[in-house]
Parts: structure tokens; sequence; C-alpha cells
């Protein structure tokens, strides 16, 4: 699997606005195959692991770089939040 890229930072308001509200949106990502897929899901939450960020529903763990859209809110092509120390 190839390194993680963090997304960009306004992309996670995005993330917990739709795990707040707890209502199916459509996902759009990579799966493991690589291949674009789509589904109507609730987001439940979202985790950190080992300096990765996933998405988390009742059907599938989501890296966040992996996805391409919820509910039209693009998420490729952003830039990244990642913060140099």
């Amino acid at each position: 699997m190839e390194k993680y890229k963090p997304i960009a930072c306004h992309l996670h308001d995005h993330i917990e606005h739709f795990a707040t509200l707890r209502k199916p949106v459509s996902l759009s990502f990579l799966n493991k195959d690589g291949r674009p897929q789509t589904t109507i899901t609730v987001i439940k939450d979202w985790v950190n692991e080992d300096g990765e960020e996933f998405l988390l529903t009742k059907e599938y763990k989501i890296r966040f770089d992996h996805i391409l859209s919820i509910d039209n809110v693009c998420f490729k092509d952003s830039e990244t939040c990642k913060i140099e120390v």
C-alpha cells in the first residue's frame, strides 16, 4: 500500500459534520483493489492508527486519502494538512 497522504485540513471539518449528523451520505472511495466505489452509508466515526486516519462506517474502514467524495464534497486533489514540526 502506498504511503499515507494527509488530507486538507478543511476536509476534516466535513468528516466531523457528516459523522455528527449520523444521516446517510453518498460516499465515494477507492476500494481495496484501488477501484472507485460508491455507496450510501452512515459515517459513524474516525480514528487515527499509526499516523494514518480512517473513516468508519458500519460496512467499511476507509483511509482518509482514499476518499473521493462525500455528498458531492470532493476530497481528491486537495492540499495536504500535514504539519511539519
